[in-house]
Formats: C-alpha cells, sequence, structure tokens
C-alpha cells in the first residue's frame, strides 16, 4: 500500500481518491464518473476540510503570530547556547589546567614513597650489621599520608567547578537540540486546523514544562561554577603565598560586589540593562520578603493608632502584591506607560536623529499631522514639542522647511514627487505654527532661495484642496511682499498681476514710490486676512491655547495711514467682518485671535491712543465687546457697512447671525483697480 514519506503511515482518503483503481487492482488511466464527481466534490469532516473551510483565515492569522513568536524564541534559545558552549570550553580548559597540578596532591607523591622504602631498606640492612641509622624525620610513612585540609578544599571546589562547567556545555547542546525538535514538530505542512492544533499542543508543553526557567538557569550555573574557582582560588593563594593573596584578593571583591550590584539593579530600576541570571530570583525574594513584612507592620501601626502611616503601609502592601502579580517585564511595561510622554519624546528624537535621505524625512513628516491628532498619546504637542531637547540636528520644524528648499533648489515642483514633498512640509509647518511666526519674521531670507521661486511655490501650494496647506502657502506668500525691498518687488511683478489682479504697469508706478509700496504691501495683508484668516476662523470656531496661526504676520499698523482710501475702506470692513464672526464665537473663538492682531491697526487707522504696555499682550482676556465696530461714514463710501442700531454698535451688543456672513474671494483688483490716481510720486 502506498505510505506517507513523512509520517510512515498509509496513506489518507484524499489521497487514495486521487488516484482511480479498476476493479482487478490495476491503475486506471481514466477515472470513471463516480471518481469524477469524487474529485470535484469538496471532502467534509474534520478530515478532508481543506483551505477553504471557515476557520482557516483566523487560525492562519493565529499560525502567523505563532510561528513569529517560535522563531524568536528559539533564536534566543539557540543564542544563548551558542555563549555558553563557547565560555564553557574555554573555561573548563583553564580549570582543567590548575587541576592537573594541585590534584596530585590529595595522594603521596611517588618519589617521597620510594624515598621513605628506601631509607628503610637501608636502615634494616645496617641493622643487621649491627649498627643503627635512623630514618630522616622528613620522610614520612605513605601508610600514614593525609593531604592537607587547603588541598582537599581546593580541590573539591575546583572539581566541583570543572564538573558544573561541563554540565552546562552538556545542557547547552541539548538546548540546541530542543529547539530543532520544536520547529521540527510545530512548523509542518498540514492544514491550517491541523497546523494550529499540532503548535498550541507542544507550546502547552514548553509552558507546563517550564522551558524557559532551564533556559535561564543554564547562564546561573555556570556563573556558579566561576564563582567556586574563585574560591578555590583564593584558598590556594592564601596558604602559598600571602603576598600574591593580598594582590589578588582585592579584584575578586570588586568583581563580587559588582555581580551583586548587577544583580540587584533590576529590583530597583525597572528600566536597568544590567542583570544576571539571578536577578529575576532576586525581585521575587524582594517582593515576597516585602510581603511577609508588610502586614505584620500594619497591623503594629493601627495597634498604635497611626492610622495614617497604617494606611500608606496597606497601600504599599497592594503595590508590592500587583507588582508581584505582573512580574519583572511587567513591571518594566508599566513604568513605560507611567512616563510616556518622555519615552515617546525619546522615541521620535532617535527615529528623527537617524532619518537618512529626503525620502525618509518626509515620510516621518507626513505622519506628524496624524501624531497630533492621536488619541492614545498623551498630550501629542508636548511631546513634539520635547523632542528638540533630545536630539543633536536642527528642529523638526526647520527640518521641513529645509526640506521645502531643497526641493526648490533641485527644480520646479512640476513633478509629482516635488509638489508631495512640498505639500508635506507645509503641512508639517501648519501643526507647528509656535515656530513658523518666528520664522515667518526673521529666518526665511537666510535660506539661500530666491523669494521668486518661493512666491512661486505659495501660488501652486494656495490653490491645493488642503485647505491647511493653502493657509501656510498664502500667509508666507503675504509675509515675503510685506518685507520684500523695492527690487524685490519689481521681480515679483508678474506674480502680484495673477494674485491682486493689478496691471503691471500699475504696479510698477506703485513701486517707484513708498506710498505704492505701501499700498502694495497693504492690499497683500488684507487679501491674507479675506481669502485666509476668514476662512480659517470659520473652519476653527473654538481657539486653540496659545492660538498664533492667524497672528502670525506683521498686519500693516505702520503702513495703514499711507495707504489709499479703498484699502483703508476694505480694511474696516474685514474688520467689521471679523468682529460679527467673533461675537458669534464668543470670548474664547478663534476670531479673537485675530481681532487682537489687528488692533494696533484698527488703532492707527482711527487715531487711537493706547494706554501703554506690550501692543501684543494689550487685549489678551478683553470680552468681545472690547472691540468695536467702525461706524465712520468716510470708511464706507465703496462698501458701507449699515447696522441696525449705531448705538448698539458702539456698545458692542450688535450681534449678526453668522450665516448671513460670506468670504467672497474677490481679487483686489477689481477693488482697487483705480488705486493708482491716488498713488503719491
Amino acid at each position: 500500500m502506498p505510505m506517507d514519506l513523512r509520517t510512515g503511515g498509509i496513506d489518507s482518503a484524499a489521497g487514495l481518491a486521487a488516484r482511480s483503481v479498476s476493479p482487478l487492482g490495476h491503475q486506471s488511466p481514466h477515472p470513471t464518473p463516480q471518481q469524477k464527481v469524487d474529485q470535484s466534490t469538496p471532502v467534509e469532516g474534520p478530515e478532508g476540510a481543506g483551505f477553504g473551510d471557515g476557520s482557516a483565515p483566523l487560525l492562519s492569522m493565529y499560525l502567523a503570530q505563532a510561528e513569529d513568536m517560535d522563531r524568536r524564541m528559539v533564536e534566543n534559545w539557540k543564542g544563548d547556547a551558542d555563549g555558553i558552549l563557547i565560555f564553557t570550553g574555554l573555561f573548563s580548559a583553564s580549570v582543567a589546567t590548575f587541576l592537573g597540578n594541585t590534584y596530585q596532591n590529595l595522594q603521596i607523591s611517588s618519589q617521597d614513597a620510594s624515598a621513605f622504602y628506601l631509607a628503610r631498606i637501608y636502615q634494616q640492612s645496617a641493622s643487621e650489621n649491627g649498627s643503627h641509622v635512623p630514618i630522616v624525620p622528613t620522610l614520612s610513612d605513605p601508610s600514614f599520608f593525609t593531604p592537607s585540609r587547603t588541598t582537599v578544599w581546593v580541590n573539591a571546589l575546583w572539581f566541583l567547578s570543572l564538573v558544573m562547567s561541563l554540565t552546562c556545555a552538556l545542557l547547552a547542546t541539548m538546548l540546541q537540540q530542543w529547539a530543532r525538535h520544536y520547529l521540527h514538530a510545530t512548523q509542518t505542512r498540514y492544514q491550517p486546523h491541523k497546523r494550529a492544533r499540532i503548535r498550541s499542543f507542544f507550546a502547552i508543553g514548553v509552558q507546563r514544562f517550564r522551558v524557559s526557567w532551564a533556559v535561564d538557569a543554564l547562564p546561573a550555573l555556570l556563573h556558579l561554577s566561576v564563582f567556586l574557582f574563585f574560591a578555590g582560588l583564593s584558598i590556594l593563594l592564601f596558604t602559598a603565598n600571602l603576598t600574591v593573596f593580598k594582590v589578588v584578593i582585592p579584584w575578586m571583591v570588586l568583581c563580587g560586589s559588582l555581580y551583586l550590584v548587577i544583580t540587584v539593579m533590576p529590583v530597583i530600576v525597572s528600566n536597568s540593562p544590567y542583570n544576571t541570571p539571578l536577578s529575576t530570583i532576586a525581585w521575587i525574594a524582594s517582593i515576597r520578603m516585602s510581603l511577609a513584612v508588610l502586614p505584620a507592620v500594619v497591623k503594629a501601626l493601627t495597634l498604635m493608632s497611626l492610622h495614617r502611616l497604617a494606611s500608606s503601609a496597606r497601600s504599599l502592601q497592594m503595590a508590592c502584591l500587583l507588582r508581584f502579580k505582573r512580574g519583572p517585564i511587567g513591571n518594566a511595561e508599566a513604568a513605560a506607560m507611567d512616563m510616556s510622554s518622555q519615552v515617546d519624546s525619546q522615541a521620535l528624537a532617535f527615529t528623527w536623529e537617524s532619518l537618512d535621505g529626503d525620502h525618509e524625512v518626509e515620510q516621518f513628516l507626513a505622519g506628524i499631522p496624524g501624531f497630533l491628532s492621536s488619541q492614545v498619546i498623551e498630550e501629542p504637542t508636548a511631546v513634539l514639542a520635547a523632542v528638540d531637547s533630545f536630539v543633536n540636528r536642527e528642529h523638526i520644524f526647520d527640518g521641513a522647511l529645509s526640506l521645502v528648499f531643497r526641493t526648490i533648489r533641485s527644480g520646479p515642483i512640476t513633478t509629482p514627487a516635488r509638489r508631495r514633498r512640498c505639500e508635506v512640509s507645509f503641512k508639517t509647518a501648519f501643526v507647528c505654527w509656535d515656530y513658523w511666526s518666528d520664522w515667518l519674521h526673521n529666518s526665511w531670507r537666510n535660506t539661500g532661495v530666491d523669494h521668486y521661486d518661493l512666491l512661486l511655490l505659495c501660488e501652486e501650494l494656495a490653490k491645493t484642496p488642503d485647505q491647511d496647506i493653502a493657509f501656510v502657502a498664502q500667509c508666507l506668500a503675504a509675509a515675503i511682499i510685506d518685507q520684500a525691498t523695492p527690487e524685490e518687488l519689481i521681480r515679483v511683478v508678474p506674480i502680484l498681476e495673477r494674485q491682486l489682479c493689478i496691471s503691471q504697469t500699475t504696479l510698477y508706478k506703485y513701486v517707484e514710490s513708498d506710498v505704492g509700496i505701501a499700498n502694495i504691501q497693504v492690499a497683500s495683508t488684507l487679501w491674507f486676512i479675506r481669502n485666509a484668516a476668514l476662512p480659517y476662523i470659520r473652519r476653527h470656531r473654538r481657539a486653540v491655547p496659545h492660538e498664533t496661526r492667524v497672528g502670525g504676520l506683521r498686519y500693516p499698523h505702520d503702513k495703514i495711514k499711507k495707504a489709499s482710501p479703498d484699502l483703508q475702506n476694505e480694511f474696516c470692513r474685514l474688520w467689521n467682518e471679523v468682529a460679527r464672526v467673533a461675537r458669534g464665537q464668543g470670548d474664547i473663538g478663534s476670531a479673537e485671535g485675530v481681532l487682537r492682531c489687528l488692533r494696533r491697526t484698527y488703532d492707527a487707522l482711527h487715531n487711537r491712543t493706547r494706554l501703554g504696555g506690550p501692543p501684543e499682550f494689550l487685549y489678551i482676556g478683553h470680552p468681545i465687546s472690547s472691540y468695536p465696530l467702525c461706524i465712520e461714514d468716510s470708511h464706507h463710501h465703496t462698501h458701507r457697512d449699515t447696522p441696525q442700531d449705531p448705538a448698539s454698535v458702539r456698545a458692542g451688543t450688535e450681534l449678526a447671525p453668522e450665516g448671513r456672513i460670506r468670504t467672497r474671494n474677490v481679487p483686489m483688483g477689481r477693488k482697487y483697480g483705480r488705486l493708482s490716481a491716488r498713488v503719491e510720486t
């Protein structure tokens, strides 16, 4: 009968069904109709269940995870066994060398025995001749020989050390065999339900017979053999030569003390990388001792009416019991969870420092927005901010902008890869806005990137569907124009024409005078307020703590008086619109941040005087009613706001439904096409 080569048994019914046999016992080359039906119909039952069985997906998932766990476990076993075999080979040879010289002291020397018997023969010969010859006193009778106690102890300790080390070598060899047998038994080519059952069967055996304890015991046994050798060596040196003993024994004491400290360190510090095979035993002993002593302490404190101390001792007892249930690894994991912020920051810092290449930087930056919105990370913003204290390279925000500048210098962003890289960097800049506002004011000129190329990038990314990326692009474009020199403005006139919808001829006239430049910069800032700031405060109704996104730009408080009346009117219209949105949101809305940043410009335009103090903090904490609407007729001859009750507007009580306020994305040229007539040359 056909045999299964792997199991040594008879083929299963499914295997025999694949072969059609004639009534005479010969194999038929053509299957019968009944055999065709049997081959086309799935075999049911536990023996015929194939990969189409409903249990296959779940059991395959179990097998995938179990195989990975078994592979790592077996690799650890083999690694420990290899290290033990190498060490025991060297150590056993050293001990055997020492024993070759000392074990002879356990019995009388053959030379001493020969000398004693020769002396006896000589004495007897002399007695027969009538003379008396005494035996030398140093020659002892071999029949009464007894080795010294020192010799016995030295040889006993060294022989025991040698036997223990050889035993460790034998067990390490067996451990390698156990690992191969376990893999061979669990990684079969059966169907999933059979493989899962076989693997679970052998895994239960590994847990039941504590194989992990046996693996941990081998290094402990080897360490014990080393200490036995040191003990015998110290006894030998003490009796042989006191000077040599004094030289060697301090180093032995130092090594023993260091070993003791390393053994105890995991008991005190959960994440200590130093440990010995006895560390687990020391940890269990400390917990057991605490659980044995603390109940008596609690009882004694209760009898002494020290209830507060008794409560603290009882809490400590419960904590020790919880630690004992968790085990050493579980306590280390719990400690890691307790200090999650620091651990997460160090993990991100390690990842950031290990990045090599723009593609890895891009991948890292792409994950930052999702990290900041995580629900399982405690205070992800603080975690990301703390990364800077653990790294030796540039900050994450600087790295994002450096990626943009390298991309710009490498060529135009027409390729999808370059555009995606810039979008990822701008998205990171949006979520790291605390660094963005300072960079807008001071650092962008030091990047080595031409401002014209940077404006082209902003113009392109402002059209992206992602509103956060478009917001960053619009803010950066407004900042570049606000800080541009006349020579730089001349270069970007084509971009300004597309952005502000003002003819190039008019723009070139503006650049010729300070008033014209002020008009361009004010118009660009108002364009940012209308197309970026207003949509932002409507998307983010509730203010984020330390909200600075809409305040990162320098608002034109020092240029508004030079601007044309149309621009001043547009500013007042935008001020009123933002104020209405703010009143709809309340004192904790994001629109209040815009009003706070625009307040200096509003005061400069309306000739208001300040009470002193830092301008950026003057209105923090003031209610929304402290930001009035502009009702001056001279500021509304182009687009008049018509509040229902001027008295209520002055009192700050007029509310307009937010749904009726619309932000129209109107090019600036439609409103300010007549600015050239008002430019003073």
